[in-house]
């Protein structure tokens, strides 16, 4: 009853130990578009959704994902007991912290990995699910055809210490051969440090099964999304639309512009996969930039006059040859 609920002194101290963030994050937004789509008059929405998920601490679920999908399946957000929180919360919404242990879930076809690796796998599965979930809603509602769905990540892979309640370090990159063909990790101007894949999906513009290697940056899709909303891009945003590049016009795409700097101590790890020169390479100050679709690269810069390295990374993603050299 209310005489005996907590007093709560923040909005996280509202939810359960049991609520798994991936899941929390899934079921709110589902929500919340359900919630704009009965709102009359129907208007168009813009849903900034970041999983924190994986990241340093691998944690499982602690339950399998709920049946079903979409509006009315899946992951659902519910009140009860004075909580708000999503479905797979739900059996430790009457416990006390400690009469639980949430990390307990594990995708049987992922069991066979380490127990570390297993728990990466099972959150980056578990990111699978969710937007699965929000696919089928979108269907549900019959929005899914002219809403456009942008999904990236935001550095390449890590290997950070922290896994969850099982103290085993990081996950190891090297273990799926998280960065491809490319070398460098998290922290690395290499690609592998600095390259994601970005997949979008607007069934009424964009073509089905296009691949496209034109580089952009994070702030090309702020004018990509006012392009798309028809309004002007900010004059302050460095960003070009991808419109033209996403529905199939790449010749009518107008170049951006890709600059990076990055300032962290350190090496490039000397993984197996990674060329010689790369191994142990040192980061210090960092910067890159793309001219005329090749890529400058200095690493341990101490003044303006150091030497950018250039490779052709269309061509060459593990940056095996430097062009600087060459005409």
């Amino acid at each position: 009853d209310q005489a005996a609920a907590p007093a709560w002194e923040s909005v996280s101290a509202k939810v359960p130990g049991t609520a798994y963030d991936t899941d929390l994050f899934g079921a709110r937004a589902k929500q919340w578009i359900v919630d704009h789509h009965e709102k009359p008059p129907a208007r168009p929405f813009f849903l900034y959704l970041a999983f924190p998920a994986p990241h340093g601490s691998l944690s499982a679920p602690a339950c399998a994902y709920p049946a079903g999908l979409g509006r009315d399946g899946g992951l659902q957000w519910e009140k009860k007991d004075g909580y708000e929180a999503c479905n797979t919360a739900a059996d430790g919404w009457s416990g006390v912290e400690g009469d639980f242990s949430p990390d307990t879930y594990i995708y049987p076809e992922h069991e066979v990995f380490g127990r570390t690796e297993s728990r990466h796998a099972t959150m980056i599965r578990r990111v699978d699910d969710v937007l699965k979930d929000m696919i089928q809603l979108l269907k549900d509602l019959g929005i899914d055809d002219n809403t456009m769905i942008v999904f990236t990540s935001d550095n390449g892979p890590h290997n950070e210490p922290g896994s969850g309640n099982y103290g085993n370090g990081a996950q190891d990159p090297a273990y799926f051969m998280s960065y491809g063909m490319m070398d460098g990790i998290k922290r690395d101007c290499w690609e592998g440090g600095m390259r994601v894949p970005t997949l979008v999906r607007w069934p009424a513009r964009i073509p089905k099964g296009q691949i496209s290697l034109h580089p952009g940056q994070f702030h090309d899709w702020l004018a990509t999304l006012a392009d798309v909303a028809g309004v002007p891009v900010p004059a302050r945003s460095d960003g070009v639309s991808l419109l033209p590049t996403l529905t199939g016009h790449a010749d009518q795409q107008n170049p951006g512009i890709v600059y990076a700097e990055y300032n962290f101590a350190g090496k490039t790890p000397e993984y197996k996969d990674f060329l010689g020169e790369h191994k142990g390479a040192q980061r210090g100050q960092q910067q890159i930039v793309f001219v005329d679709g090749l890529k400058g690269l200095r690493m341990g810069v101490k003044d303006a006059d150091k030497d950018f390295m250039i490779f052709d990374t269309l061509n060459d993603p593990q940056e095996s040859k430097d062009l600087a050299s060459s005409k």
